[in-house]
């Protein structure tokens, strides 16, 4: 839980907490107390070490200049999600998805995946957005 709230202020430098986290003082006397009670940047920035947790790679939350209500309801193709990956072969899922990107080759693309096991559900978003 501590990564992922790391990971969500590091997006956002305007938060509060961001300069608490990522620049925490009087770690050196903390250091010399083992039974003092860390405070979260310190407690992070052991915790971002352990993980391997790379924050050069989070990137800043943007909020866009037009309000989100005047935007358009995007469209979204669902044709491949019909084939199980584990049973079509991925040659397949490649010439049906060349042939989808033909055909709607005016929409700007947003590719999607995701994946659950019994104990961990991961998704993604990729896109060209600049």
């Amino acid at each position: 839980m501590l990564l992922q709230y790391i990971s969500k202020i590091k997006s956002n430098p305007q938060n509060p907490a961001h300069d608490v986290i990522f620049n925490p003082k009087y770690e050196h006397l903390y250091n010399q107390k083992s039974k003092a009670i860390r405070p979260i940047g310190i407690r992070a920035k052991s915790a971002i070490d352990a993980a391997g947790l790379r924050l050069d790679k989070i990137s800043e939350v943007s909020k866009p200049n037009i309000p989100p209500w005047t935007f358009s309801k995007p469209k979204v193709i669902f044709y491949l999600v019909n084939k199980s990956k584990s049973t079509t072969d991925p040659l397949i899922f490649r010439s049906e998805f060349n042939e989808l990107r033909e055909k709607y080759n005016e929409y700007f693309p947003i590719y999607t995946d995701g994946s659950k096991t019994d104990t961990f559900v991961g998704s993604a978003t990729v896109s060209d957005l600049h």
